[in-house]
C-alpha cells in the first residue's frame, strides 16, 4: 500500500543518515545525523501504529535503543566504533549536555550492545 511505502523511505532515510557519518568531517554534522537517525526512527515506528494499529504509541528509551541497534546493524557503516569514539571524545560540553548528548549515548550503549552480540556469536562458535 501507498503508506507502507512512505514508511519504507523514512527507514531508509534513517539509515542513510548513519551511513553518511564517515562522509562527513565536521563533528557537529555527524551528531546531527545521529539526531535526525533517532528522529526519524521514532517517527516512523509512531506513524505505523496511527496507521496499521489506530493508536498512540509513546516509545521509551529501552525501544529506542532497541531500534536504534537494528538501525545500525542495517546501516553497515565501516569503522563505526572508530566514529562513535570520535564523537564522544570531541563533543562540545554544551551539545553532550543535550539532544545531541542523548543521541550520542544512544548511539555508544547501541554499539556495546551490537559488540555484545558478536561476543557472544563467537563464543559459540566452535
Amino acid at each position: 500500500a501507498e503508506g507502507d511505502s512512505d514508511e519504507h523511505e523514512t527507514w531508509d532515510s534513517s539509515i542513510k543518515y548513519l551511513q553518511e557519518l564517515p562522509l562527513l568531517t565536521s563533528i557537529d554534522d555527524k551528531l546531527h545525523h545521529i539526531v535526525q537517525a533517532i528522529n526519524i526512527l521514532c517517527t516512523s515506528v509512531e506513524a505505523f501504529y496511527y496507521h496499521h494499529i489506530k493508536t498512540a504509541v509513546t516509545l521509551s528509551a529501552d525501544d529506542v535503543l532497541s531500534l536504534f541497534v537494528y538501525a545500525m546493524i542495517s546501516a553497515e557503516v565501516p569503522c563505526i566504533y572508530s566514529q562513535c569514539r570520535l564523537m564522544d571524545h570531541f563533543i562540545m560540553e554544551e551539545a553532550a549536555l543535550g539532544e545531541e548528548g542523548y543521541a550520542l549515548a544512544t548511539f555508544d550503549t547501541a554499539l556495546s550492545a551490537i559488540l555484545a552480540l558478536h561476543q557472544n556469536e563467537s563464543s559459540l562458535s566452535p
